[in-house]
């Protein structure tokens, strides 16, 4: 925040320190002239957030000080040609001819006319509200504009990579804090535009995905966060390529380790799942009934499968593992028998959003399909999997973020 303190007397070291002691100031931010021509020299090179006018200066600083300088440099600030508009203006006197010479030009012109004292100090309790105000305001501000209506997150640079595949006029990587970088975009539903940010993580994992989450959702106060990617399926209950959206997700390997009767180990079982909102579940159902479209985004992958990926919903188990193993995957199923699929991420995910302040942002996670979870593991599919998901997730929010947000 920049405050100009035009003051030729020795009121000006009270608004400093005031401001310094009270308002957590620098001293930086304050710069104090003494005439109406130093004050100009400022206007015009910068946008004040603050100007603090004492009624009575000199035009130059070699010159005697009169209210008709003030006037002066009000009435060119009013008419916003050459010199950049202060956010917002006090004028300051302890002379009741120069108040009734300025009254009409301040309230005219809505500015806060503030009577001083030169026995006490009282009056700077006013600036200081006024300073505490708009740094308030500001910071607000400055909230908004950096807030995107969407922010996607995932754990690997190539399922974002698909996501940027999306032609949502994306912009260069910025920084969103000292170790974070997101690129922003936007996109058209229901004849509106939102705002989007992606991001990746680091790494690979629920720790990752949920601090980054946490990080963006307090820095940009998305109000749909989506988490799209591959994830390994159920064989019998999904295809290579399909868009598995979770119901709930949890960390299967959540429990206690513990010695049986026999002295063996045993593992008690203690998952903890959370749930998306029933609104998105009603939409996810509504996109699957939509095959042509689905069929329309298989149909533009060279070399696709037989036949068109699927959308479908279902629980979705996560942990800190990559799996390559098919037994222990039925020991997962174990945890809940209707499970669809398993990755690494969306339970962190899933709870970052919901320890986050309110309004909490609607949560989403849909990731496709790329293997089994078995001794077959490979990557021969990740690219078809991230390409269905980014586009399904694309699909998805054209068609739904105006109901979500």
């Amino acid at each position: 925040m920049r405050v100009l303190i035009v003051d030729d007397n020795g009121r000006r070291v009270a608004i400093v320190k005031n401001l310094v002691e009270r308002s957590a100031l620098a001293y930086d931010d304050l710069v104090c002239v003494r005439s109406a021509s130093e004050a100009r020299q400022c206007l015009a090179k910068e946008k004040f957030d603050l100007m603090l006018l004492d009624l009575r200066i000199p035009g130059r600083i070699d010159e005697d000080a009169d209210v008709a300088h003030s006037l002066q440099l009000l009435a060119e600030i009013d008419a916003g040609e050459d010199l950049l508009m202060p956010g917002k203006i006090v004028g300051m006197t302890a002379y009741d001819d120069a108040a009734e010479a300025a009254k009409q030009t301040f309230r005219e012109s809505t500015w806060t006319l503030l009577p001083t004292s030169d026995f006490t100090d009282s009056w700077a309790d006013t600036i200081v509200k006024c300073a505490n105000y708009l740094k308030r305001e500001r910071h607000q501000r400055d909230q908004e504009e950096e807030s995107v209506d969407v922010l996607i997150v995932a754990a690997l640079a190539s399922e974002i990579d698909a996501i940027k595949s999306l032609d949502w006029s994306w912009g260069a990587w910025e920084p969103a804090d000292d170790t974070v970088f997101i690129s922003r975009g936007k996109f058209e539903a229901n004849g509106k535009t939102f705002t989007v940010a992606a991001a990746h993580a680091s790494r690979m994992g629920m720790v990752a995905a949920a601090v980054l989450t946490s990080k963006l959702v307090s820095i940009l106060s998305p109000k749909i966060c989506v988490m799209p990617g591959i994830c390994a399926g159920l064989p019998e209950r999904a295809e290579i390529g399909d868009v598995i959206f979770a119901e709930c997700s949890w960390d299967y390997q959540s429990g206690k380790h513990a010695v049986d009767d026999d002295g063996g180990t045993v593992f008690h079982q203690d998952p903890h799942q959370i749930s998306v909102d029933a609104k998105v579940i009603a939409r996810i159902d509504q996109l699957a009934k939509d095959a042509a479209s689905l069929r329309g985004i298989w149909d533009k992958w060279p070399n696709k499968p037989k036949n068109p990926y699927e959308v479908k919903r279902g629980p979705m188990a996560c942990g800190s593992a990559v799996l390559a193993n098919s037994d222990y995957v039925g020991w997962i199923q174990k945890q809940n028998r209707k499970i669809r699929a398993i990755e690494m991420e969306s339970y962190g995910f899933l709870h970052a959003i919901s320890e986050a302040n309110e309004p909490r942002p609607t949560a989403i996670v849909a990731k496709s399909v790329c293997d089994f979870a078995d001794n077959l593991k490979g990557d021969d599919h990740q690219a078809y999997a991230c390409y269905t998901s980014a586009r399904t997730v694309g699909l998805f929010l054209e068609r739904y973020a105006d109901d979500l947000r």
